[in-house]
């Protein structure tokens, strides 16, 4: 009886630690999270819960205080950005007027205006996609391009829209709205980076004005099968005869009516889809943006994280990258997560990577100390760099396989350069590599 009497009581004992023992084991295998996200990688369905506001978002939140003091806004517990939107949503009788253009003193004097927030985009986005970003509130608006807001924390009944093309300053007046969320954003605990919002070449540049420190992280990665692309990708009326050739490390997969060619490459993980179809002629700014989310969404690489970054005039692609803690990631060559370009009124190419990556990690390596932009621009010039022809400097993470596993990638602080149109890691320079 005695026996019988503890039996129950240690049993459960047990079974809670088998329990808790199993759960660890399958939520730190590796292969468990794989497991769990091949589940839903269904070719037809889409693998992300971004929506599309997320995608176009502003990437940075600097708070201008009442001194004139910018700081960047860095929030490892939550994302400072996207709370700031959430007091986006219910501006009510909105308008908006035209007050500069072409005044450089004009547009920094608003870019630095005291108690306000100013939100940056990577690069200029249309009026018709910002309006997703306000819940519809400037529908009514012309399709401007914007590149940068800001909220003033001061003044409930303004707002200001941006454009470095230009140097265009547009007013918008709406009705006098709470004010306190944004003010308990700035308020809360977070990593505060010193900036100031300066002209450099002749167009805005944000300058880090002290060393900064980032925080490394390590992060797993999943090789998506090519069965998986070639059935999300090539599913059309003409899938049922997809041609195959192989030559070396490269294969290219084609439909019957060689409308759309799908070319992998197994040994670097770069893939490129290209639409021979035509496009109707959308060759203008907002069909090339609109129309390479479209292929974005469609190409099956997750979007947690993804983030439209920049727009070439000149070649007409738009690139998106991941971003870790507001920071955008360049993989090898400062390549982006996926990149889609027009050619012409009959060709789209778009580019991305068959590593997908998961949820990344604190690395447990001690932090990472990034030079201020002025230090950045005299090294450069060590290096024989034209001050001249550089047009953006942004810190981010530089993708870098890990040396113990092919599986695993190393996301180092580093700053990139934009640079003779492309992006190179000042790191890398000065080392020489």
């Amino acid at each position: 009886m005695k026996l019988s009497k503890y039996l129950i009581p240690i049993s459960l004992a047990v079974a809670v630690v088998v329990s808790l023992v199993l759960s660890v084991v399958l939520w730190t295998n590796p292969a468990n999270y794989r497991n769990r996200q091949n589940a839903t990688n269904n070719p037809q369905t889409n693998m992300s819960t971004s929506s599309k506001n997320d995608i176009f978002t502003p990437s940075q939140a600097i708070a201008n205080d009442s001194n004139g003091k910018q700081e960047v806004l860095v929030n490892s517990k939550v994302n400072a950005v996207a709370q700031i939107k959430g007091t986006m949503q219910d501006f009510k009788n909105a308008k908006i007027k035209k007050i500069s253009q072409n005044s450089k003193s004009k547009y920094l004097q608003i870019g630095r205006r005291k108690n306000s927030i100013l939100l940056n985009y990577p690069s200029p986005i249309p009026m018709n996609i910002l309006n997703g970003t306000v819940n519809g509130r400037f529908r009514n608006f012309p399709n401007y391009s914007v590149s940068r807001i800001i909220l003033p924390t001061d003044n409930s009944n303004t707002l200001y829209l941006l454009n470095d093309q230009g140097f265009k300053v547009y007013q918008v007046t709406v009705k006098s709205h709470d004010l306190n969320p944004l003010r308990k954003v700035i308020a809360a605990d977070q990593q505060k980076i010193l900036v100031s919002l300066k002209m450099f070449n002749g167009f805005p540049v944000v300058f880090i004005m002290d060393t900064t420190p980032m925080q490394p992280y390590k992060v797993l990665v999943e090789k998506q099968t090519q069965d998986f692309y070639v059935s999300r990708l090539l599913n059309n009326e003409n899938s049922q005869n997809i041609n195959m050739k192989k030559h070396k490390n490269v294969v290219t997969y084609s439909d019957a009516a060689n409308d759309l060619q799908l070319t992998l490459n197994t040994k670097t993980q770069a893939a490129q889809l290209s639409n021979y179809q035509p496009n109707n002629g959308r060759g203008d700014f907002t069909s090339i943006i609109e129309n390479s989310y479209e292929g974005l969404e469609k190409s099956g690489i997750p979007l947690d994280n993804v983030r439209f970054y920049g727009y070439d005039e000149d070649t007409k692609t738009a690139t998106y990258r991941t971003f870790v803690e507001g920071f955008p990631i360049f993989q090898a060559n400062g390549a982006a997560t996926y990149s889609s370009q027009t050619v012409n009124d009959s060709l789209t190419k778009c580019s991305f990577w068959l590593n997908n990556l998961q949820v990344p990690l604190p690395n447990r390596k001690a932090m990472v100390s990034l030079p201020s932009t002025s230090t950045i621009i005299s090294g450069l010039v060590t290096r024989g760099f034209n001050v001249k022809q550089i047009k953006m400097i942004r810190l981010g993470y530089r993708w870098q396989v890990d040396p113990s596993s092919s599986m695993v990638i190393d996301l180092i602080p580093d700053v990139y350069v934009y640079y003779q149109n492309k992006w190179v890691s000042y790191t890398q320079v000065m080392n020489n590599q």
